[in-house]
């Protein structure tokens, strides 16, 4: 290690240089810039102009982070940053504080900069973690009927992200449209009912009118009594509910391990690129439909978890061409018949042949056409009686889907057909 003849503030071309260098994209470069531009402004303004790497000390991060909360540093608002906005600020200086450690210039270690957590919040203000999720649904007690059913409903609303409108509708022989987590809840739940009632949720109080259904208004009102008993915010309402655990999800942190953050960003730059390249989205008209879309919408975002998912072992990820999956000399003759990509024909004849092929190979006929899977649905699934179930997505689909199925999901297998030529492969 050796001290630096230039300052820190000189030290910047050479920095974004070695970005260059190690393949960062231009885009990242120039957020590390203007990143560090900050914290050079806030050096100017102490007099610290000519502070060298090694004479940087661990008081002066915390000025900078102080200075970072002033409340009139925002210019589009006149007001405070935003924890996201300070978070990037200290992201670019520990990846220069890297770049000194990679060099072996004296200077603190990017891990001396400890980052702000951020927290994600509804529109209404309220933010819920895992815990207070596990606390409401622990509020019920399940010792009876009405206890049972409303344990059922929040975990529904939290599991699936069903609307309230779309839970009241929901009836008895509703198993294949719920996520396997919630069937034990629900069938002991069942097993308590002694009417012949169609509707799934009724209402145990007031006037025995032949259409017991909950309506939206009881939900909302089981949804705000629970938050009472698991010391929640009173205003919690079921659309708070339903964004929460998919913002805990969305908040989780996965780590990369036994390599340094250049040769992650490089990885992780490459994976993106190569999802970008293979996976085909759902046209723009469909996405505002889906759950969150307007609260996640970033799809460079999704991209980059699903490759940090990748670069930490977290998941598996491959790819391979229809002849070398489908190894059957019948199956690839009819793979190279399929023609029009993305059409009704060529999406039930995709799907005829991963579900032949499943047949041949397997044995097995434990094949079901739009199972439920954690988020929405997949096109086909195969459940063995040993090994993992896999689940088929023919055509395009939606990254968020992909994402948190492929967080939430453990021990299962995703194949993604975009096209004639690729199948791609991920396995949790």
């Amino acid at each position: 290690m050796y001290k630096a003849n230039k300052t820190i503030i000189e030290s910047l071309s050479n920095f974004i240089e070695y970005c260059r260098v190690e393949g960062l994209t231009l885009a990242t470069q120039e957020n590390y810039k203007g990143y560090l531009k900050k914290f050079f402004g806030w050096l100017r303004s102490e007099n610290l102009e000519n502070l060298f790497p090694h004479e940087l000390q661990e008081k002066h991060i915390v000025d900078y982070k102080k200075h970072l909360l002033s409340p009139t540093l925002n210019r589009k608002t006149g007001g405070s940053l935003s924890p996201n906005t300070q978070h990037y600020y200290l992201i670019a200086l520990r990846a220069l504080l890297g770049y000194f450690g990679v060099k072996s210039i004296v200077s603190l270690v990017p891990s001396r900069i400890t980052l702000p957590k951020v927290n994600k919040c509804l529109k209404n203000g309220i933010c819920l973690d895992s815990r207070s999720v596990d606390l409401i649904l622990d509020a019920p007690a399940t010792n009876n009927v009405i206890g049972l059913r409303d344990r059922v409903i929040l975990s529904i609303i939290i599991s699936t992200g069903f609307k309230v409108r779309r839970i009241c509708n929901l009836n008895k022989d509703c198993l294949n449209e719920l996520p396997e987590d919630i069937h034990p809840c629900l069938n002991k739940y069942l097993k308590e009912r002694v009417d012949d009632i169609e509707a799934l949720f009724i209402n145990y109080s007031g006037k025995k009118r032949a259409d017991r259904r909950l309506t939206p208004r009881s939900i909302e009102r089981i949804v705000k009594h629970y938050s009472e008993v698991a010391g929640l915010p009173k205003t919690l309402t079921p659309e708070a509910l339903r964004s929460a655990k998919i913002l805990s999800v969305w908040n989780e942190k996965v780590e990369i391990k036994n390599i340094s953050w250049i040769e992650a960003e490089n990885k992780i730059d490459e994976k993106i690129l190569w999802l970008n390249k293979n996976i085909s989205l759902l046209p723009d008209s469909y996405k505002s439909e889906a759950f969150l879309a307007t609260l996640i919408k970033c799809e460079n975002c999704i991209s980059r978890k699903i490759a940090i998912l990748i670069i930490s072992g977290r998941i598996k990820a491959s790819e391979s061409s229809l002849s070398d999956f489908f190894q059957n000399k019948h199956l690839i003759v009819s793979a190279n018949n399929i023609s029009g990509r993305h059409g009704a024909d060529w999406h039930k004849k995709m799907m005829t042949l991963m579900a032949n092929n499943f047949h041949i190979f397997i044995q097995k006929k434990n094949i079901v056409v739009e199972p439920i899977t954690n988020y929405g649905r997949a096109d086909l699934g195969y459940f063995p009686n040993i090994g993992k179930p896999i689940y088929v997505e023919v055509g395009t689909v939606s990254l968020f889907k992909v994402w948190y199925n492929l967080m939430t999901m453990k021990n299962c297998v995703f194949f993604l057909i975009p096209n004639d030529d690729i199948i791609i492969k991920f396995e949790t």
